[in-house]
């Protein structure tokens, strides 16, 4: 019995110590009504028809930060912004942020296929960055893979030639 008393002890202080250790930030959940402006405006801005449904205020020791959920075209995405409105991430939820070609900008297209003439494109993703919206195209060009990344006003910003995933050789 003693040692069943000790062991309570002993952990009831143990979890005492971490639960304070991870109480550090304080999470306020507030209504997209209470959300200030610049806030929401800066989440439209970065990514235009998005419908945010969720705010969380996140107290820090350097400041707070607003973490907003917002939903477009079947996908969740998470936004970190200060509250002078500069934005600091944004993120899906899925495992990858890919996208129909069909939905590339033809200017950032126009750039790929300047760049690499010939290619076919096959596969497209969107980074969303401080910086502004980064597509990432894939294609094929006389047998070889490669990878672009292209700023959404259409600036070159990478060529890579991908690496042969495939080991064995037939």
């Amino acid at each position: 019995m003693k040692k069943m008393v000790i062991f309570s002890l002993v952990f009831l202080a143990f979890s005492g110590v971490f639960t304070s250790q991870l109480t550090a930030d304080d999470i306020e959940i507030i209504s997209l009504s209470e959300v200030p402006e610049n806030i929401k405006a800066t989440a439209y801005a970065a990514l235009e028809g998005v419908v945010l449904f969720e705010v969380n205020v996140k107290i820090k020791k350097f400041g707070e930060i607003y973490e907003l959920k917002g939903k477009l075209n079947g996908k969740i995405y998470k936004f970190k912004i200060r509250p002078d409105g500069t934005l600091i991430s944004t993120k899906s939820d899925n495992d990858d942020d890919e996208i129909p070609l069909s939905e590339v900008p033809e200017n950032v297209k126009a750039t790929a296929y300047t760049a690499l003439p010939g290619i076919v494109l096959v596969e497209a993703e969107l980074e969303i960055k401080k910086s502004g919206e980064i597509y990432e195209l894939e294609g094929n060009l006389d047998g070889m893979a490669y990878e672009l990344k292209i700023k959404a006003d259409g600036t070159l910003l990478k060529i890579e030639l991908e690496e042969d995933d495939d080991d064995t050789k037939e």
